[in-house]
């Protein structure tokens, strides 16, 4: 199940919903979901485009998909509006359920809307993209944090866990209730998903399949099947390796080109690269010496104002023996605390 789902929805449009699957009336017909920030498609000339695809066809980064749905490959590039599915939402017969989403049901009577586990149509199902506003949760992340998020539901409200389990979505701020946290899994090794093996002796699962935590409790949501056949969302489980606390992420994919520029951007200013060669040794960026680096990483740590910039007299031979070594962070602190105005590195 874990490769079907994985392998679905590869087509980048989105697929128009079938309104005969929910039986309703054949007048109406339903389009496709609209996203705050999303700018509307113009037409153009032939040159135009003709001279856009050469020019994406040159520039980096030009085979990565900008439009539809796409599984990120960590938690770290989680972020804005996200579809997440439950795969196997029982403890019952695997063969026999269906994979739903998690989402809202809007009451006409209260703003309050109920968190319930939302059975996929067959268009959904078979493309993994949202036919309903109600099935997206707009994530941000938590300052000050590397992993904490909040999920913002359709009504503007926050997705929230208490101390028994319940989950709902009632406040409209965010508190220490509505912090969670996105945790990759590591299935067993007879779990077939075709992924690598960790050298903790598990298999990687496909990029995309989560455990959703709550941060205050340290407890994971789970959608279970109770004994009238009904699907329940709670957040009690103690562990992520329950089959029903597995959640596949969809998230848009020009978030996801802005999420990994970003934290390549957070490299850089590290005034490190965001990628690594064959011995596995973090590279410096295109044109970047062992003084440039060294220079930035005393400007981040120290305020000068308008005077000038004081290096270290030492060679740089022993940055290029630091960063054969893996010590390279650890020598430029030692570097920088030789300094008699940061003598104590700070």
């Amino acid at each position: 199940m874990y490769r079907n789902l994985h392998s679905a929805g590869t087509n980048p449009h989105f697929n128009h919903f079938d309104p005969s699957e929910q039986e309703m009336s054949s007048s109406k017909s339903s389009s496709k979901l609209m996203f705050k920030g999303e700018k509307k498609e113009k037409k153009k000339h032939k040159k135009r485009r003709r001279d856009e695809k050469e020019s994406n066809e040159d520039g980096p980064g030009s085979s990565e998909p900008s439009e539809g749905w796409l599984n990120p490959p960590s938690q770290a590039h989680i972020l804005g509006p996200l579809y997440m599915i439950c795969v196997q939402p029982t403890y019952g017969n695997v063969l026999e359920t269906k994979p739903c989403a998690i989402g809202i049901q809007p009451s006409p009577v209260t703003p309050i809307a109920k968190v319930v586990p939302a059975p996929l149509s067959a268009s959904a199902l078979a493309s993994l993209e949202p036919d309903e506003v109600n099935h997206v949760m707009v994530c941000t992340r938590v300052i000050d944090s590397d992993d904490k998020v909040t999920l913002r539901t359709a009504t503007g409200r926050y997705l929230a866990a208490d101390q028994l389990g319940a989950v709902s979505a009632e406040q409209e701020a965010r508190g220490a209730q509505e912090e969670w946290a996105f945790e990759p899994l590591a299935l067993p090794e007879d779990q077939p998903s075709g992924s690598t093996t960790n050298p903790d002796g598990h298999q990687s699962p496909p990029d995309g399949l989560f455990a959703l935590k709550s941060c205050l409790y340290n407890k994971y949501l789970t959608v279970e099947e109770l004994a009238s056949g009904k699907l329940d969302i709670r957040c009690d489980s103690d562990s992520p390796a329950d089959d029903c606390s597995h959640i596949l992420v969809r998230m848009q994919a020009g978030e996801l080109v802005k999420a990994k520029k970003r934290l390549a951007d957070e490299r850089a200013k590290k005034g490190l690269s965001a990628k690594s060669n064959e011995s596995g040794l973090t590279i410096l960026k295109p044109g970047q010496t062992f003084h440039d680096l060294e220079a930035n990483n005393i400007r981040q740590y120290q305020a000068r104002g308008a005077g000038r910039l004081q290096l270290p007299s030492e060679s740089k031979s022993g940055l290029k023996k630091a960063r054969k070594e893996g010590r390279l962070a650890e020598e430029l602190l030692d570097r920088r605390s030789k300094l008699k105005s940061d003598r104590y590195a700070k």
